[in-house]
């Protein structure tokens, strides 16, 4: 009941998630023997979900690319990380390239870059240079991306120009947003904050 009060089917969440009164080994004794009753699935060690019925009677399974989201970009209406590099790049349309490895930027990871294998697929999670939350993780999204501008945007300069400046139009970041947290990142973002219209 607890778990089905606290997380929604197909939803991944984690043994740091259950903020139960009982000790970890009981929790971990509970959750094993509600997966062998089928009430929950495991993804992988650590990681669990409240399978969904299916109307065929098939298995409930979720994608690798919901448990990295879920652990590395947004926690319990957290932002805690957010997709960079050429990941971000092929998102908003600056790249044409689509990228085998998603990379993701998150408060989550401590060393500079580290892989982390999900379900035979990798994620690349770098350390941020600044805290992210809630408030701040699309102006350094794009900060990011202006970073290493030559070498993520496939684009003429004009053509990304335009749809760098539609994104940060439709999401309400100002140039003030973008020079508060410059100072942070190298300085080719002034470069490309500098010629920027909005």
């Amino acid at each position: 009941l607890y778990l089905q009060e606290n997380f929604k089917e197909n939803e991944p969440f984690f043994y740091k998630d259950i903020k139960f009164s009982s000790s970890i080994d009981s929790i971990r004794h509970q959750i094993s023997r509600f997966v062998k009753e089928g009430k929950l699935c495991k993804y992988n060690n650590g990681t669990f979900f409240i399978p969904k019925n299916s109307l065929l009677g098939l298995p409930s399974v979720i994608s690798s690319e919901k448990v990295a989201a879920s652990k590395y970009i947004k926690h319990n209406d957290e932002i805690i990380g957010y997709y960079s590099g050429y990941t971000f790049a092929n998102q908003i349309g600056v790249s044409l390239q689509v990228p085998m490895v998603k990379e993701i930027i998150s408060n989550k990871c401590s060393a500079i870059v580290r892989t982390v294998k999900l379900n035979k697929k990798n994620f690349q999670i770098r350390k941020p240079k600044v805290i992210i939350n809630n408030d701040n993780y699309l102006t350094l999204q794009i900060l990011s991306l202006l970073e290493n501008y030559e070498k993520f945007v496939d684009l003429e300069v004009n053509d990304a120009k335009q749809i760098i400046e539609k994104y940060i139009q439709k999401n309400n970041i100002k140039k003030n947003d973008l020079l508060r947290y410059a100072d942070n990142f190298n300085s080719r973002v002034y470069k490309y904050i500098s010629i920027l219209e909005f």
